[in-house]
């Protein structure tokens, strides 16, 4: 028999989507033919959030019926984020309110009813914009 998965070295990548704030720890799990397996160290992440105004990409995306919208603040305000259509006619309005720095504030986008295509999201917050693109597909 032999040991280990393979004679060549191999790197991997794994990616989780949006996650909270906070420390993670990974750690892989390496399984050879002959069915031993043993334990990689432990790898440590830390997620932070920014100090500026953050709108971060929708997940999913493309997407059918709902995704989930995020953004961080850089300190406490008022924020609004906005869906429109690709003519700029607005078709939701998915948060409006308070909001407080170094948190994520997130929200979901249910677009039932709404035809396929191209959407923009817009936050404003205290006199500041950022805009980010979407696609429904059903």
């Amino acid at each position: 028999m032999k040991d280990g998965t393979t004679p060549k070295a191999r790197s991997y990548r794994y990616s989780l989507g949006t996650l909270e704030p906070g420390v993670y720890r990974f750690r892989l799990r390496q399984v050879d033919f002959d069915g031993a397996f043993s334990y990689s160290p432990v790898v440590e992440a830390v997620v932070e959030v920014p100090e500026v105004l953050h709108l971060a990409p929708t997940y999913p995306n493309p997407f059918n019926p709902q995704t989930m919208l995020a953004f961080t603040v850089p300190y406490d305000g008022l924020a609004q984020l906005t869906v429109y259509d690709f003519l700029g006619r607005e078709v939701a309005r998915v948060f409006n309110g308070q909001v407080q720095a170094g948190e994520v504030t997130q929200a979901r986008f249910e677009a039932d009813g709404l035809a396929s295509g191209t959407y923009l999201y817009q936050l404003h917050f205290e006199g500041q914009a950022k805009v980010g693109r979407m696609v429904l597909m059903k």
